[in-house]
């Protein structure tokens, strides 16, 4: 019979060094821990206990953390796929519109590098024509307000304009700081076609 008060196993805690020691004279047991290249024949034989278990874990430790920077670096790969090169102009702005973090694509409709959006007011992209809107509309962004989203023509670096299709998502970040998040694309073929129907239909 089952004793109804015997406690779970729990998991064990592969950070926790008396598992790591567990670990590596378990491993010593079962031969399949070898000597260090720099330990053989005799030597090995008369290395200390201790000094083995000691070896083994540095090995087990190592091994961990390279374990730990591939898994790393593919989560960088994910986030550089998913922001980075993703369709849409993604642009985050702290309190006083200073752009924070940017990706690629909206750099590039820009026509300008990351670097050189990084740290500036995102009113320097916008055309002066939609400067009073994007003002307006930051007015009505208070804290935590649901998204908005509006029309919006930007400037690129060459001074030539497109319109684009915003939603602007505001937020409190970890520290309480407000943030928002901006988010466009590029409807100028849209805006044009609307245009050119408009002038068909009067």
């Amino acid at each position: 019979m089952t004793d109804a008060t015997a406690k779970p196993e729990l998991p064990e805690d592969r950070s926790d060094p008396h598992s790591l020691r567990h670990r590596a004279e378990a491993k010593i047991q079962d031969g399949a821990a070898a000597p260090h290249k720099s330990f053989t024949g005799k030597d090995s034989d008369d290395m200390p206990h201790e000094l083995r278990v000691h070896q083994i874990e540095l090995e087990m430790q190592n091994e961990e953390l390279r374990r730990a920077q591939a898994d790393l670096e593919a989560s960088r790969a994910r986030y550089f796929d998913l922001y980075d090169l993703a369709p849409v102009g993604y642009c985050t702005l702290d309190e006083a519109g200073i752009i924070r973090e940017v990706n690629l694509t909206a750099a590039r409709m820009f026509e300008v590098a990351k670097g050189q959006v990084i740290g500036k007011p995102l009113t320097d992209f916008i055309d002066r024509d939609s400067q009073d809107i994007f003002y307006h509309q930051r007015q009505q962004l208070p804290d935590m307000l649901a998204p908005r989203a509006f029309e919006l023509q930007f400037r690129r670096s060459s001074s030539a304009s497109f319109w684009g299709w915003v939603e602007i998502h505001t937020f409190r970040d970890g520290q309480g700081a407000l943030t928002r998040r901006v988010a466009f694309t590029d409807i100028t073929l849209l805006k044009k076609n609307e245009a050119d129907r408009n002038r068909r239909d009067g």
